[in-house]
């Protein structure tokens, strides 16, 4: 059985502008709530915990992260930019 066809997550299109995808990484804005600058990124692959990423997944995400967040201090200098892993809302 292919876990992305019946994972919700993988099935379904962000509802927010995308900003950046590859093979790897997607990272769109959320548009809960009112918060600039509060993006999401989401695994390319079925993956049910961050540990499950290949160190080529690894390195594509923690790069992502560290451009994210140049652009969020560039362009909004927020005072602080939070970084987060949840995936309690639906496994991934």
């Amino acid at each position: 059985m292919n876990l992305a066809n019946t994972c919700k997550l993988c099935a379904t299109e962000p509802a927010g502008p995308i900003l950046f995808e590859n093979p790897f990484v997607r990272v769109y804005q959320s548009l809960e709530g009112n918060v600039p600058g509060y993006l999401i990124l989401q695994s390319r692959r079925h993956v049910s915990s961050i540990a499950e990423l290949s160190m080529l997944e690894s390195l594509h995400f923690n790069r992502i992260i560290q451009k994210s967040v140049r652009i969020l201090e560039t362009h909004l200098k927020p005072e602080r930019v939070y970084v987060l892993v949840v995936g309690e809302q639906v496994r991934h």
